[in-house]
């Protein structure tokens, strides 16, 4: 508000009283930022206004917010390489080939061997056709891209969906199950949540339905609502409102909470969606920007009295759709000018040398959005990275990776295992696989807790030293601070999958027709036994003759020894008798 010293200001002279309401103004935006990063962050000014309004219960209140979110991530997935590469790094590291179980079934408070073996069996054979849609050869996907399609739901769409499909006996032969089970995938936008309405919606049984999911009295999740078809496909227009419900029991909702009590997911996109889009935006204007730098550009400015104005207009050659002059100028042209014109040229200064650095800036940034992500791996340039940094940076990574690993298999696999356990002991599919081994239905389930644990092994950080790595193993061994077992896992192996290997080329090495101390000699460098091969391979030649053995061998040398002395001695008698005879000789002349 300007004061009565600017008002006079202004009466006498209007340019000083703006310029010193324009200096008001700028004095005053001033303050407001300073306001804004001072102690009290909860002043609300021009800047804070809009941050921070309402209560976060970590649901969107706007429905259209979440669904335009979850679009434009999956925009920037389909078109943005950084954004690919996120999804892409971030299937490889948590699940790689598929996350893999290990039994740790018990019986008398030892390993039940049978029964994990039968587990694993069953777990392999299931998974390989467990896709609703069908095997790989018919639509559907396998273990490895049915586990990539949930960590590219998760990470874009915020959320999957994983139904139990119960199947008749004829439908699991037809699709060649061990199991009547199969397990349909749905994403996020296959939930009801636009055709009912954002406000809770009573139902005749007294649950209440809000964005697609029915609760009972204690909002407790008894149902969800799907759509019939997805909303892009061309026939859900006229089937809009079809809605079915699928009960909670069969419904695996799969999502990360971030706050207590959240119904639905986000896109893990949602604080990098911004960034990643002016990502776009700044490639895009730079080489617009290096095109146009490779053109030289020309500015004619001309000053002409204003009633000769319409001379110049009549006398333009070329004029573009507004009426603005063109000038064509090509090379070896020479322009001549009137004394009112001038004729001048730039160059942008194309490409920016600052481009790259300040997109790996940017691109770090976006990297710390993510878990598990660096930097290092959406730019991809290592070149300028040291050895130091990218160890710190794996080790700080792999942190969030097994973290994410953890929570899939606690809140999916461990889910679908004890399913898939129960769905074929009720089968007796395991009464049949341990025929006569003590095991039925009624000893499993009074059991449950004894035979349903199992460990869940993924992809593991790669080591950047192998040499280095293995030496601290080993050393790690002989300290008894980790054992076998442990070992192969930290290589990202399974150490019962080891031992039936070995196992296998033991009876392998068995079966040769060869020398039994070479047969020994093989397996301990399977075990890495520390030995001497040659050692053993000698004394296989000296059993079969071929070789002499140690005390021939010390024998013959203790007789060539004596042998060369005896000539030594017989060579120095000999040379000094030819001495002595030269001496008498001598003397003899004189």
């Amino acid at each position: 508000m300007a004061n009565l010293i600017d008002r006079i200001f202004g009466y006498f002279s209007p340019l000083r009283g703006a310029k010193r309401e324009y200096a008001r103004y700028q004095l005053g935006q001033l303050r407001e930022k300073l306001d804004s990063v001072r102690a009290n962050p909860a002043k609300n000014n021009r800047l804070t206004r809009m941050f921070g309004r309402g209560a976060s219960s970590g649901d969107n209140p706007n429905m259209a917010d979440v669904a335009e979110i979850r679009n434009r991530a999956w925009e920037l997935f389909e078109e943005n390489p950084h954004a690919r590469k996120v999804v892409r790094m971030l299937a490889a590291q948590v699940f790689g080939c598929g996350l893999m179980p290990k039994s740790d079934a018990k019986k008398a408070d030892r390993p039940y061997k049978e029964f994990r073996a039968a587990a694993k069996k069953l777990w392999r054979r299931w998974t390989l056709r467990w896709d609703y849609e069908g095997d790989p050869k018919s639509g559907g996907l396998g273990y490895v891209g049915f586990t990539e399609q949930i960590a590219r739901e998760v990470v874009v769409g915020g959320e999957v969906f994983l139904i139990e499909r119960h199947l008749s006996r004829k439908e699991m032969k037809a699709r060649r199950l061990p199991i009547p089970l199969a397990i349909e995938m749905l994403g996020a936008e296959w939930l009801a949540d636009d055709v009912i309405p954002g406000v809770p919606k009573a139902t005749q049984s007294g649950n209440w339905i809000w964005r697609g999911i029915e609760y009972d009295s204690t909002n407790r999740r008894v149902a969800y609502h799907f759509r019939t078809m997805h909303p892009e496909d061309p026939r859900w227009m006229n089937n809009k409102y079809e809605t079915i419900r699928v009960p909670a029991e069969y419904v695996r909702h799969v999502y990360m909470r971030s706050r207590p009590k959240q119904q639905r997911g986000e896109s893990w996109f949602k604080a990098a969606i911004l960034r990643l889009k002016n990502i776009d935006d700044y490639d895009y204007n730079e080489l617009m920007a290096a095109a146009t730098s490779a053109m030289l550009v020309f500015v004619s400015n001309t000053e002409f009295p204003v009633d000769n104005l319409s001379q110049l207009q009549s006398n333009t050659p070329d004029e573009d759709g507004s009426g603005n002059r063109v000038e064509k100028v090509q090379g070896l042209t020479h322009v001549h000018l009137s004394t009112q014109e001038k004729f001048s040229g730039f160059n942008q200064a194309r490409p920016n040398p600052n481009a790259a650095g300040f997109g790996e800036y940017q691109l770090r940034s976006i990297a710390t959005s993510f878990p598990g992500i660096k930097g290092s791996t959406l730019h991809g340039d290592y070149k300028g990275a040291s050895f130091s940094s990218e160890r710190a940076a794996d080790n700080d990574c792999w942190r969030e990776t097994e973290s994410l690993q953890a929570w899939f298999a606690e809140t999916l696999f461990q889910p679908l295992w004890e399913l898939m356990l129960e769905t074929g002991v009720m089968e007796g599919w395991f009464t049949e696989e341990l025929d006569g081994r003590g095991f039925s239905g009624s000893y499993f389930f009074a059991n449950r807790d004894d035979l349903e644990p199992a460990s869940w092994h993924g992809p593991v950080a790669r080591t950047m030293e192998p040499k280095k790595e293995a030496e601290g193993v080993k050393q790690e061994l002989e300290l008894g601070v980790t054992t076998w077992a442990q070992a192969v896992a930290q290589y990202g192996g399974d150490p019962e999958q080891n031992l039936s290997a070995i196992e296998e080329l033991f009876h392998q090495i068995d079966e040769m027709d060869i020398d039994d101390g070479i047969k020994t000699a093989l397996m301990n460098q399977i075990l890495g036994v520390a030995q001497k091969p040659p050692d053993v391979f000698a004394q296989a030649l000296i059993d079969k003759g071929l070789a002499p053995s140690p005390e021939e061998t010390m024998e013959h040398e203790t007789e060539m020894n004596e042998a060369n002395n005896a000539s030594k001695e017989k060579l120095g008698t000999q040379k000094a008798n030819g001495q002595q005879a030269a001496k008498g000789g001598k003397q003899s002349a004189a």
